[in-house]
């Protein structure tokens, strides 16, 4: 069972959100958000992208960073830091709980995943 967080526009929205200067906030889609706050997640928007506090997509707690286009930028999730190219989507660095079970640091090759091995 996972939880879906609905966008700022939609109507069953619950929780607190601030517009941009001129745009309505109750019919306010989320690129026209400066914040939200759904009690589970809260997002701060500006025009370098987003950083989120809560509830990440995958289910975990922590926080991610995504670019103007909603690209994936910096995650952390309990234990593990990850970073990503957000050119190729891959993960290119790790720091924490690495993908074999061990604990450090771990940059993978241009256009690797650091779960590749691949260093």
């Amino acid at each position: 069972m996972g939880i879906n967080i609905p966008n700022g526009n939609q109507k069953q929205f619950f929780g607190q959100k601030v517009s941009k200067e001129g745009k309505n906030v109750y019919n306010a889609s989320d690129a026209d958000l400066i914040y939200k706050n759904d009690y589970s997640t809260q997002t701060f928007y500006n025009s370098n992208g987003s950083l989120s506090f809560g509830l990440n997509t995958d289910g975990t707690y922590g926080m991610q960073t995504l670019d103007p286009n909603g690209n994936l930028l910096f995650e952390m999730s309990g234990e593990t830091w990850y970073w990503y190219d957000p050119s190729t989507g891959k993960n290119n660095m790790q720091v924490g709980l690495l993908p074999d079970g061990t604990y450090g640091m771990a940059v993978a090759k241009d256009g690797y995943n650091v779960s590749d091995g691949i260093y």
